[in-house]
């Protein structure tokens, strides 16, 4: 398998759980290896483990969204299963907020800061497509 392009579009260090795109698809990998030279990911839909010279490669993280921008995008697309929380409910940094099923798969979406939902906009059991609007933040 050949990457053109990667970046890593979340990270949850306390769990070594992230989520990756590559070549415009993302998946959901674990961190098994993270040394001074090696980084070795096990990619969920793949079932299998991928490793990363760092030397050669550059894994870099995707930039920092913009923080005038109050929404919470799906990162992938599935089927929305539970919603945590409802609308004016406050939430913190890492708390999940929207878990949804893909591949067989629940994928946890969690805070990234702390704030209070204005508007959510999806209901559980509706599809939803990777960065469609999930939830507004006042």
């Amino acid at each position: 398998m050949e990457i053109t392009k990667s970046s890593i579009v979340r990270y949850d260090e306390k769990k070594q759980i992230l989520f990756v795109e590559i070549d415009n698809e993302t998946y959901k990998a674990k961190v098994v290896e993270n040394s001074t030279n090696i980084i070795s990911l096990y990619i969920f839909n793949f079932k299998k483990t991928f490793t990363i010279n760092t030397n050669r490669n550059k894994f870099i993280p995707a930039k920092p969204t913009n923080p005038s921008i109050k929404e919470l995008r799906s990162p992938i697309c599935g089927r929305v299963i539970k919603i945590h929380k409802k609308e004016n409910d406050s939430v913190k940094t890492n708390e999940q907020l929207v878990t949804i099923e893909s591949m067989k798969m629940e994928n946890e979406i969690l805070a990234t800061s702390n704030s209070s939902i204005k508007t959510i906009s999806v209901k559980e059991g509706d599809l939803v497509q990777q960065n469609q609007i999930l939830i507004i933040f006042k």
